[in-house]
């Protein structure tokens, strides 16, 4: 894309050149412009997929481009922002707001209901001491990594529900506080940095605590499951509580700053389709050189590096032979036929007079032979009337799956036009 995304304002002056000043104006202005929101909103749809198009298609490009008009290709980032957390009245007791507490970011659906969009975390700890009503500005980020979380100031913002419970408990000393026993799965570990508030006991009034601690009995059965809150001492008894959520004891959160700087791993996309994976704390500068940099696997290097990776470590003896060599070879050219089938050909080359081949010629091992039942002693290389003199008749399992292998991986590197020719020779070596 080679031009500025349209703006609403450049939409809606398209639509009205489009129309009769008349009627435009009547869907514009009468009925406090009803008739005009659908248009503004179609607009603003548009815009929005005119941005997504610009990112996406310029997020192609590795390189920066004299037409460019959003960033090419970068790594992966996760938006970040500011917010605001204050307390409201009565703020009776303290309360903190842990490093990590996740916010969610609301919107609108299409019925006009707020949805929960992107999740964020909190960067740093606060904390709010009786009658403090803040407000403090904590850092965030989002969990998920992407452009989907950049985010606008004017946007709505929740605390991320963990789930409210009611709970029949009884405060013991030290401010212990115990279920019902019998009951197993409504104190659990991650209560813990929980509020909770007491209702309807001896407790009854007093401001939230936090849960230090809690407990969970190996007997369920006979053991109640426990709680150990925060605070002044509590009154002994049966005291029914609540465990609430950050906006039941009284913690509001707001967007303080836009939520920027969410981006795709484009950068990494293209690397990954090139077989070019980033490295550990790797920049996007160094990573790009090396996407433009075009992977040698079709040079006499490359097939060396292949021959020794596979070939050096079976045991193989070998050497590659390219076109133009002063070498004359008989030898047999391996074919892939299966083992015993007699179809390898003897071959005479002189690679002084070829311009457009390379081979690899193989010595035996003699050992691991694994030939026909009726192979001699010699092993698998050896002639009998059913070699029709193909050498490679009856081989070794395992020497047989690295030629495939080898096969395989040879088509892969080689360039177009160029053959390849595997040739077995016992002698050569």
């Amino acid at each position: 894309m080679t031009f500025a995304v349209a703006t609403i304002d450049d939409l809606l002056a398209v639509w009205r050149q489009g129309m009769a000043p008349g009627y435009a104006r009547g869907i514009e202005f009468e009925d406090d412009g009803r008739g005009f929101d659908p248009i503004v909103g179609q607009a603003s749809i548009l815009v929005r997929v005119g941005q997504a198009i610009a990112v996406t298609s310029q997020a192609y490009y590795i390189r920066p481009h004299s037409t460019q008009v959003d960033p090419e290709a970068m790594g992966a980032e996760y938006a970040t922002g500011t917010i605001e957390l204050r307390r409201v009245p009565p703020a009776n007791g303290p309360i903190t707001v842990a490093a990590g507490t996740n916010v969610v970011v609301e919107i609108h659906d299409v019925t006009g209901a707020l949805v929960k969009a992107s999740t964020y975390r909190t960067l740093a700890e606060v904390t709010f001491a009786p009658g403090d009503l803040g407000p403090y500005l904590v850092d965030v980020d989002a969990v998920r990594v992407g452009y989907q979380a950049n985010e606008p100031t004017p946007r709505l913002l929740s605390f991320a529900p963990l789930g409210r419970l009611s709970i029949p408990g009884t405060v013991t000393p030290a401010n212990v506080v115990a279920d019902t026993v019998g009951v197993g799965d409504r104190i659990v570990p991650t209560l813990t940095g929980r509020y909770v508030r007491f209702v309807g006991g001896p407790n009854s009034g007093t401001f939230p605590r936090m849960v230090l601690a809690t407990f969970i009995a190996t007997n369920q059965a006979t053991t109640a499951n426990t709680i150990t809150v925060d605070g002044p001492p509590l009154l002994v008894g049966v005291q029914p509580f609540e465990v609430e959520e950050l906006d039941d004891v009284g913690v509001r959160v707001s967007l303080a700053s836009p939520l920027l700087d969410g981006r795709h791993g484009w950068l990494d996309a293209i690397g990954n389709e090139r077989l070019c994976y980033r490295q550990d704390g790797e920049a996007d500068p160094s990573y790009r050189d090396r996407i433009e940099t075009l992977i040698d696997v079709v040079s006499p290097g490359a097939v060396v590096r292949l021959l020794t990776r596979l070939l050096t470590p079976a045991g193989i003896p070998w050497r590659l032979i390219e076109a133009g060599e002063p070498v004359v070879l008989t030898a047999f050219r391996w074919t892939g036929a299966p083992p015993g089938t007699g179809t390898d050909i003897e071959v005479t080359i002189d690679f002084a007079t070829r311009t457009r081949m390379f081979a690899v010629a193989l010595g035996v091992t003699g050992a691991g032979e694994n030939g026909t039942m009726l192979d001699t002693v010699l092993g698998a290389y050896d002639e009998n009337y059913l070699d029709g003199e193909a050498i490679c008749d009856g081989g070794p399992v395992d020497w047989l799956t690295v030629l495939f292998a080898l096969r395989s991986q040879l088509d892969a590197i080689r360039a177009a036009g160029i053959a390849a020719l595997i040739l077995v020779d016992p002698i050569y070596y």
